[in-house]
């Protein structure tokens, strides 16, 4: 799962993420945001005890079904921060159960 907003809004949005790497992430959005926008996301992974904090700068975006937009996302972090993330994200990827991978990540 993956929480978002725009830095400064009040208004957090959920929604499912759709792929996943140590780089960036995809996920169906609730508002219209244009490319080069930057976002504060929560990423929840459940074999981490807390949500990872990362911003995350929209790299494309496509209309999607019922008013959702698809969103491609890129990890914008400091380099100690990054290095932390991408440690998180790969520690979930090898240990998610096989059958969390289709659902959650879009994997076959």
């Amino acid at each position: 799962m993956i929480r978002y907003q725009k830095p400064g809004q009040p208004e957090w949005g959920t929604s499912t993420v759709h792929d996943i790497s140590t780089g960036g992430v995809r996920f169906l959005c609730e508002f219209s945001v244009e490319v080069g926008t930057l976002l504060d996301l929560q990423l929840v992974l459940p074999a981490l005890p807390k949500p990872v904090l990362v911003q995350g700068r929209v790299v494309w975006t496509r209309l999607a079904q019922a008013r959702l937009v698809d969103l491609g996302i890129s990890f914008q972090a400091p380099q100690a921060e990054q290095q932390m993330i991408t440690q998180a994200i790969a520690h979930f990827l090898r240990t998610r159960p096989r059958r969390f991978m289709k659902p959650v990540l879009g994997i076959d």
